[in-house]
């Protein structure tokens, strides 16, 4: 019940009785499919942040192989 309790808070002319109870669902239809969006939106951001621990351990290694390569030439 949170939900509509924080959905009337932001539309407080759907809680006023006699409202047009299409309006209202449909606002409320819009407004959940936006936060369904916000949270794919950033699962995929923080996924893209990550990177596998392999590719990081080696790093360092990578590093000094490049290094090393370029000092020996």
């Amino acid at each position: 019940m949170h939900w509509m309790a924080s959905f009337l808070a932001s539309n407080p002319d759907s809680a006023q009785a006699g409202g047009n109870l299409s309006a209202a669902l449909a606002s409320f239809a819009r407004a959940s499919r936006s936060q369904e969006d916000d949270k794919a939106k950033v699962q995929a951001l923080s996924m893209e942040a990550k990177r596998p621990p392999p590719s990081l351990g080696a790093l360092p290694f990578i590093v000094r192989l490049v290094y090393l390569s370029s000092q020996a030439t």
